[in-house]
């Protein structure tokens, strides 16, 4: 069969130009969208600290001990270097991590201890120069660093006392906490050597991107449902922190980890005197968080008494429930003072004398369901709350008070900036089922600016049910709800409102009646928004302005939450002020919302394409690519495959996409081969042709796959395929053959090149000399480099061929169906086998 050529001003050409100009616009819009559109403001304080990091030596004895170094931690202001050594932790970075990001927890951990004089155990931190590897495009390094990171828990466990240390704690950041829990299915892993994990940004369940087999190895791997996993994970507690919408390198969808005894998960801005997103970055320095986690650190290996309270108790209290601190209740008898509904007033007391306000529970109800509700801004644990029976008032509820941001007319963000919180109590019928009234407790002068708002009223009042889809919102332009008036708390459940991939704004309008006089009363906050799904929390504050606009934006909840759709709870001051909401769909700001959630989905799907390319030796590919998209959509509508797309259309949307992409691709690739044809000898053509040279090829590639990674190696034969077909061109006009190989190399470009770009970083920067490639990390590369290797070496009759033909077809229809959640599938057949026959460990 004679070679087709196909000129640059064919029909083809000037389509893929189209399509790439118009990918470069929808992506450019997804950007505009993902940096600045829905994204919750970052108001984190800095931490400071004098470090030193003293190196270990001799290091862990390690074949890896010439790449990674241990060091260990020191505080100049708090700890001395010949201190007497407590409890061990280890600080693992993460991508592109440096070791010396230990020092804002671990300064502030001695810093906790020392402020508040314990005498218990304190936290010894060493730390791990991992040479800011970029563990999250290459699964190899991972394994790597948890082999090591292995082999340095031994070395610091040696540096105690056996009877009194026999585990180490871990920090985990980012892609450091995926090394920790990997570290735990290894074969130089010792049992109960680590007790507890605290991974920061961690992408526990889905990796921010999957460019190669291992780092699928490593997520099997690590899987909440591997045998091997859960087996050395007894007794563990596991926690993981997550930054929420500023982080925009890792999904804080993927830090949720599933509901378990010892585990839990925790946001930022859900944290009481956190209150604020962080990026990935900021999360190990934000001080308010810090805070926070230096103190649970600290306090989790504290000696408990009896062994009564578990470490996961402990983080559940600084995480979710902190316990605040109350003076104990004076002696002398209150002034009590009745009232029916509502106490609403100024603690303003100028006498040393108690006060009790007591709060009738209404007995003669039908039906009706009652909550208590109160929210102050005491600070000094001067108000008290109690549950009377009859005239005595014994049962004291406060500690059930939980804290909110600080919410007045000049408060913009909800972040904690020292400025005391706000205390509030909501109680259900459950509660009070057995008593007679509700007694609000106040003693001792206080700040006259301080307010307590209290109230008795029916549960129907207070919580508004929404039974709106997302469709109805599209149907009908958004939702609109109001907010009463005579109410101090109230919450409105949107139960069929979950999908994470979809923002919304929420507009207030306030109505207030010319007869209200708050600002003469001294009622001096500013409505309150608490906006809940699942485990995540956010506060907007400060929404006393009329015709406010907010973001509403979260992540996914699990089915493991018995709250999993959107609620948001409203305090306000209960009087003449009403409001009226409206709830829309920001269509726009949901644009952003896909990048880190299925933007690495485009590169397979690029893939796809080249291989729809190759299947139909056309490029032409646009009839082929409808056939495509329709048989997705029907698919994924009707039997639900592809799997893990939030919408059925959303696979056929990043088709398209990855076809722009690959068109992009493409049309670099030409510009740069035409670029070349100007330098390279067109009678080269034949030399580099000929089936010596190709067997030549095809012989040291073999030989090498050992001592050079794979990606390396198909990096390599690229560069030779571009030559070939930069010499073989006629005034830019490419064989048809080769250019339809070079479009389907172009296609694995995004697989191979992140792994070229560590092992040259490692090579020359590092000066790390790569031992022997284990088998099990050959065997993980071997079907692209035999696909590459058949490519290169058959002809052009052996490529045509109906069986090949079919073999694409059926990888079409494979990797378009599955492709997203099984992305290798011979790479699994492949160590499923060998693990058969050689066992597991030993592969």
């Amino acid at each position: 069969m004679a070679d087709i050529s196909i000129r640059s001003n064919s029909p083809s050409w000037r389509v893929l130009g189209s399509i790439g100009l118009l990918t470069l616009i929808v992506l450019g819009l997804i950007v505009d969208s993902f940096l600045h559109h829905q994204r919750d403001v970052q108001s984190c304080a800095m931490s400071y600290s004098r470090p030193s990091y003293i190196p270990i030596t001799p290091g862990p004895n390690s074949r890896l001990a010439n790449k990674y170094s241990l060091y260990f931690f020191r505080e100049t202001v708090y700890d001395r270097p010949n201190e007497s050594r407590s409890v061990p932790a280890l600080f693992i970075p993460g991508h592109a991590g440096s070791y010396k990001q230990v020092r804002s927890i671990a300064a502030t951990s001695s810093s906790y201890y020392k402020q508040k004089q314990l005498n218990g155990e304190k936290i010894d931190y060493f730390t791990v120069d991992l040479n800011e590897e970029f563990s999250a495009i290459s699964g190899q390094l991972l394994f790597d660093q948890a082999e090591y990171l292995n082999d340095a828990i031994e070395k610091i466990l040696s540096l105690y006392d056996s009877s009194k240390t026999s585990s180490v704690l871990i920090v985990g950041h980012s892609m450091g906490g995926i090394v920790a829990r990997l570290m735990l299915t290894l074969p130089n892993y010792r049992p109960n050597t680590i007790n507890t994990i605290l991974t920061v940004a961690t992408p526990h369940t889905i990796p921010p991107i999957v460019l190669g087999p291992k780092m699928a190895r490593v997520y099997d791997q690590i899987s909440f449902s591997s045998t091997v996993f859960n087996n050395n994970n007894n007794n563990i507690t596991l926690i993981s922190l997550a930054g929420g919408t500023s982080d925009s390198i890792v999904n804080s969808d993927s830090a949720i980890l599933p509901v378990g005894k010892e585990r839990l998960t925790a946001f930022s801005t859900a944290i009481p005197k956190v209150w604020t997103s962080c990026d990935h970055m900021a999360i190990l320095w934000c001080n308010q968080l810090v805070r926070v986690v230096a103190a649970a650190l600290v306090d989790s290996v504290q000696q408990q008494p009896h062994d009564l309270i578990k470490p996961i108790q402990i983080f559940e209290r600084h995480f979710i429930h902190p316990s605040l601190n109350f003076p104990r209740l004076p002696v002398d008898k209150p002034k009590v003072k009745k009232a029916t509904k509502m106490l609403f007033k100024n603690l303003d007391i100028t006498s040393d004398t108690p006060q009790l306000t007591v709060l009738s529970i209404p007995k003669d109800r039908i039906g009706n369901t009652l909550v208590f509700d109160l929210i102050t801004n005491d600070s000094q644990g001067s108000v008290r709350v109690f549950l009377c029976k009859g005239s005595k008032c014994t049962t004291d509820i406060t500690s059930m008070i939980k804290l909110l941001p600080s919410s007045t007319s000049g408060d913009r963000h909800a972040a904690y900036h020292g400025k005391p919180p706000f205390r509030v109590l909501h109680l259900e019928q459950q509660y009070m089922k057995d008593y007679d009234h509700v007694g609000v407790w106040q003693y001792g002068k206080d700040n006259p600016q301080t307010f307590i708002a209290a109230k008795i009223e029916q549960e129907a009042t207070t919580n508004i049910i929404v039974n709106k889809s997302n469709w109805d919102l599209v149907a009908h332009n958004g939702v609109s709800f109001n907010i009463t008036a005579p109410q101090l708390y109230m919450t409105v459940q949107f139960p069929k409102i979950s999908n994470p991939l979809l923002t919304y704004k929420l507009t207030l309008e306030w109505i207030k009646d010319s007869s209200d006089h708050q600002e003469e009363q001294g009622y001096v906050f500013a409505p309150i928004i608490q906006q809940n799904i699942g485990g995540e929390s956010k506060y907007h504050v400060g929404l006393d302005e009329d015709n406010v606009s907010i973001d509403i934006n979260f992540h996914a909840s699990g089915d493991d939450y018995d709250t999993n759709f959107l609620q948001l709870q409203f305090w306000k001051i209960p009087g003449n002020v009403h409001g009226r909401a409206h709830l829309q769909i920001d269509w726009y700001g949901s644009l952003g919302k896909i990048v880190l959630r299925y933007g690495p989905s485009v590169v397979m799907f690029s893939f796809i394409t080249a291989l729809v390319v190759a299947a139909n030796e056309n490029m032409d590919f646009i009839y082929p690519l409808i056939g495509l998209v329709t048989l997705t959509s029907i698919s994924s509508l009707v039997f639900g495959v592809p799997r893990g797309f939030t919408f059925w259309w959303l696979p056929s949307v990043f088709l398209c996409l990855g076809a722009g992409v690959l068109s992009l691709i493409w049309i670099s690739v030409y510009s740069l081969a035409c670029i070349l044809r100007i330098f390279i000898p067109k009678r080269l053509t034949s030399y580099m042709t000929s089936m010596t040279v190709k067997r030549l090829i095809l012989a040291c590639s073999l030989a090498s796959i050992r001592v050079i990674p794979v990606p390396v190696i198909i990096t390599i034969i690229y560069i030779y395929w571009l030559f070939i077909v930069a010499a073989g061109s006629n005034n830019c006009t490419i064989n048809h053959n080769n250019k339809i190989i070079l479009m389907f190399f172009s296609s694995l470009l995004p697989y191979v090149i992140p792994e070229v770009v560590v092992y040259i970083r490692d090579l020359i920067i590092v000066g790390w000399k790569m031992p022997l490639l284990s088998l099990v990390s050959v065997l993980d590369d071997i079907p692209m480099l035999s696909i590459v290797l058949l490519l290169v070496t058959w002809t052009h009759d052996m490529l045509s061929s109906r069986q090949v033909k079919c073999v694409l077809y059926v990888a079409i229809i494979y990797y378009t169906l599955f492709g997203y959640t099984q992305p290798y599938p011979l790479h699994t057949l492949i160590q499923k086998y060998m693990g058969c026959i050689y066992g597991s460990d030993n592969i």
